[in-house]
């Protein structure tokens, strides 16, 4: 009984360890990041930090106001930061970003406030994305953050071709550059290291235990090697099981 224990718990160690490493795996991805603070301010996992709080006006105006898209009638008006208000234009008020009509219109359009900002990656560039309700409909501004020096530039490109309701913009600024930050260690980074160590001490581990003790050689020399050698036909099924609709089999024995 205690050697069945043993062999059933050897057979388990990698399938354990492949759950460490796709959780692991999860959460160092997860920590690169860049964690949110406040509507304009987010940290990294290695300590470094973006703050806009510099770029945003405090009087309720916009910093970056009636900005033109190419090919389009509407202006787009930002403010990072702090809310700010359109004068008689209901749909724009303590907002972030608003879209409003060309002189001798009056269209306002709510897109997005501060309470809605998260912190994106947005075609490998990092962004803020903001969402706001005008008339039913959902609108999602996305503004691409690129660290660059000299003066700040604010670009409207207006709605997503392929997705209405959607808007891109670029924000360019020495302030969109990450800042150094303290050298401590976050608590991803922490477990990315321990899963690093893990994962070596298993590999140099059992390839020293299979070659001196075992005196295993070539392929052999992997740790559980078969059990890694069929994982992708396992996982393969486990995908099928999961999608396949559960069929119960009405046929029964004649007695």
């Amino acid at each position: 009984m205690e050697t069945t224990s043993c062999l059933r718990a050897g057979r388990d160690i990698p399938i354990i360890l492949s759950f460490s490493v796709l959780f692991l795996s999860l959460v160092c991805s997860a920590s690169a990041q860049c964690a949110k603070k406040s509507s304009c301010s987010c940290t990294f996992s290695n300590g470094s930090w973006i703050d806009l709080q510099a770029l945003g006006y405090k009087d309720g105006t916009a910093r970056f106001p009636d900005t033109p898209a190419s090919g389009e009638t509407f202006l787009y008006s930002y403010n990072p930061c702090y809310p700010f208000s359109i004068v008689g234009a209901d749909n724009c008020k303590d907002v972030a970003m608003c879209q409003t009509g060309q002189a001798g219109q009056t269209a306002y359009y709510d897109l997005g406030d501060q309470n809605s900002a998260k912190f994106i990656e947005n075609a490998g560039k990092l962004a803020i994305q903001y969402a706001g309700v005008t008339g039913g409909i959902t609108r999602t501004s996305t503004v691409n953050l690129v660290c660059g020096q000299g003066e700040t530039t604010f670009i409207a490109f207006g709605e997503d071709q392929e997705q209405p309701t959607f808007y891109n913009f670029e924000l360019k600024s020495p302030e969109c550059c990450a800042k150094a930050g303290s050298s401590g260690l976050s608590a991803g980074t922490i477990l990315c290291i321990i899963f690093l160590c893990l994962v070596s001490v298993y590999l140099i581990g059992g390839v020293l235990y299979l070659k001196f003790v075992k005196h295993e050689e070539g392929v052999n020399l992997i740790p559980n090697g078969e059990f890694w050698m069929e994982l992708p036909a396992l996982i393969k099924d486990g995908f099928l099981f999961a999608i396949s609709p559960c069929r119960k089999n009405s046929a029964y024995s004649e007695i």
